[in-house]
């Protein structure tokens, strides 16, 4: 039973491999086979009235891959507004200032566990591929200029997707952090030969883009829709960035999600409402998916000047298992990580 940390991870999986496990995931949900569990956050109030235990799980299996895997997350959670936005705000409360996300991989060959993974790494990686593989069937395929709101974790991922599938020579980006922004600028030119410009403004780095990325912690809209140019693919990490007057001319693509909130006595914390119901008038049920697109079961762009959209849900289990089962097998061919007896996660009796 392999055992691996996020720096082992990082040096295995590019952007290239994830898009790689991702298409085969969406491929059987567009096919009917993959299998999701609807994710579940549970809500517990603290000791703290600004801040909520969570423990979220998401599960999901990949039959083309024989696995499954279980996503878990035991965070401390609360919101706080950052430059005029809300933001959710996960503490890092375990000893040495870190967080606690573990994926479990299966093997339905055997019913063996086949790994414990932390979720980090790879969590940033299958968004940003995610969103790729949406613009890779609804921008345009002369896209070269992306604007990328957002200069965190995510928005790294998101650049690095899109650039292997699209020609892109210009990435403007733009976050409230001024030096943030301008140190990314610097990291993601040096590190893909390309041009990154770090801009004043979110309006500037909207209008003139062919590719738009809202990679934030926000949860409320960070772009207007008066800003996107005809033509244009905009992506999000969290559906609730875009807002739901983004445009008439679009196409929604999103990953079928249904969250479920469990809540102590009822208590939900008032941003987390926010999170949950912002889409109940989008009608999600008239949306194609991510996976009918991939299987040409869905019509994806169809004009040059079209308008086209990537909702994101708020993640799936097969993405963490087509992942965390790419990263296993490129783990086992290049021997890095730990390996555990079986036997301790075997028991002789069952239920």
């Amino acid at each position: 039973m392999l055992i691996l940390t996020n720096e082992e991870i990082e040096q295995l999986l590019t952007a290239e491999a994830c898009l790689e496990a991702l298409e085969v995931a969406y491929r059987e949900m567009g096919e009917g086979r993959a299998i999701n569990r609807p994710r579940s956050d549970m809500y517990m109030p603290t000791p703290d009235p600004e801040t909520y235990y969570v423990f979220k799980t998401m599960a999901g299996a990949v039959p083309g891959l024989q696995v499954a895997a279980l996503r878990l997350c035991s965070d401390h959670i609360r919101w706080k507004k950052v430059a005029g936005f809300i933001r959710k705000d996960k503490m890092p409360v375990l000893p040495g200032n870190r967080w606690l996300g573990l994926i479990l991989l299966f093997s339905a060959r055997n019913a063996e566990l086949l790994g414990i993974i932390p979720d980090g790494y790879i969590q940033k990686m299958r968004v940003g591929a995610s969103c790729a593989i949406a613009a890779r069937h609804l921008s345009r395929q002369d896209a070269r200029v992306l604007g990328l709101l957002g200069s965190g974790w995510q928005a790294g991922a998101h650049l690095d997707a899109i650039c292997a599938v699209r020609p892109v020579q210009l990435v403007k980006v733009y976050s409230p952090n001024a030096d943030r922004r301008r140190a990314f600028a610097e990291e993601w030119a040096r590190r893909r030969g390309i041009e990154v410009r770090a801009l004043d403004q979110a309006e500037e780095v909207v209008r003139g883009a062919d590719i738009v990325v809202a990679a934030t912690d926000a949860i409320e809209p960070v772009l207007k829709a008066e800003w996107v140019e005809d033509g244009a693919f905009v992506g999000c990490v969290k559906h609730y960035e875009l807002g739901p007057e983004l445009g008439d001319r679009r196409i929604e693509v999103h990953d079928p999600v249904p969250i479920l909130i469990d809540l102590q006595q009822g208590k939900q914390p008032p941003a987390a409402a926010h999170e949950v119901d912002w889409g109940a008038g989008l009608g999600w049920a008239q949306l194609a998916e991510l996976g009918e697109l991939v299987n040409g079961k869905a019509t994806g762009r169809t004009s040059p000047r079209q308008i086209t959209c990537f909702l994101n849900s708020i993640g799936i289990g097969i993405q963490f298992a087509a992942v965390a089962a790419k990263v296993y097998e490129l783990a086992r061919a290049k021997g890095l990580g730990r390996d555990l007896p079986i036997d301790w996660f075997v028991e002789s009796v069952h239920n």
